[in-house]
């Protein structure tokens, strides 16, 4: 008989004899620690389990990009409840999460290239609705081809609504830009100003100046000129986004 067969007899001949009491110390002493991480990792994955099961539904998702140089930081999580409260949404069931740490049109080039990447990355991973910003900041995007074209998502009303609000792409541009390779300077395409479709050959609105909204003052501590909405081409809660545009516009 080998060492391991004698243990395994003088356990099973002590385990033969014990009381319950003495079984229970002897498998707290030898595996309590075991026993210990084993109870602390099932209350985490249980934990984790509850909290995807009972959280709230995220039916919104947006960021407002340079709202950071404003004194009040926790205007947009004010803004968020507002929202919802004037909307009625059950927060029990569904809530909305609207972001401010990016910067666009900041004169630090690193931290506007970041946020750039940041946004391109939401929108890959379709998690983003909406951005706010400044339109010249917006531009870019735009002439990527990532926002809507908001003639195909707002009704007959909305649309002749929002129209005086509108700023434009030109389609013509961005079809030239997605011919040319990723070495041809592009810096020699002229990109016309986006208030003015009639400069353009096919003018699409993308964006929605928020010039006139008194919705955000707490958010840009009233700097909301030049400032607008746009909606994400793969947004996928499309019904909700323009609810918040008719929140602020309306």
């Amino acid at each position: 008989m080998n060492l391991r067969q004698q243990i395994r007899k003088e356990r099973k001949a002590y385990f033969a004899s014990a009381t319950p009491k003495e079984k229970l110390a002897y498998i707290w002493e030898y595996y309590g620690l075991y026993i210990s991480i084993g109870l602390i990792l099932a209350g985490i994955i249980t934990y984790i389990i509850v909290q995807a099961v009972t959280a709230p539904e995220t039916i919104l998702n947006g960021t407002f990009t340079n709202s950071y140089n404003h004194e009040n930081y926790l205007a947009i999580s004010d803004f968020e409840e507002s929202y919802m409260k004037d909307r009625k949404i059950d927060t029990s069931e569904y809530t909305v999460s609207f972001s401010g740490n990016l910067t666009l049109n900041n004169s630090n080039m690193s931290t506007a290239y970041q946020s750039r990447d940041v946004i391109i990355t939401q929108i890959a991973g379709e998690s983003l609705d909406f951005i706010v910003g400044p339109a010249t900041g917006l531009i870019n995007f735009a002439y990527d081809d990532l926002f809507v074209d908001l003639s195909k998502v707002l009704t007959p009303e909305q649309y002749e609504y929002y129209k005086p609000y509108f700023l434009y792409v030109d389609k013509a541009v961005i079809a030239k830009l997605q011919d040319l390779d990723s070495t041809t300077d592009t810096s020699a395409i002229d990109i016309p100003a986006l208030a003015k479709p009639d400069q353009m050959k096919e003018p699409v609105p993308v964006l929605i100046d928020l010039s006139s909204t008194n919705k955000l003052d707490n958010v840009y501590g009233k700097s909301i000129d030049g400032m607008a909405y746009a909606i994400v081409f793969n947004a996928t809660n499309m019904e909700q986004t323009i609810d918040l545009l008719e929140y602020l516009m309306r």
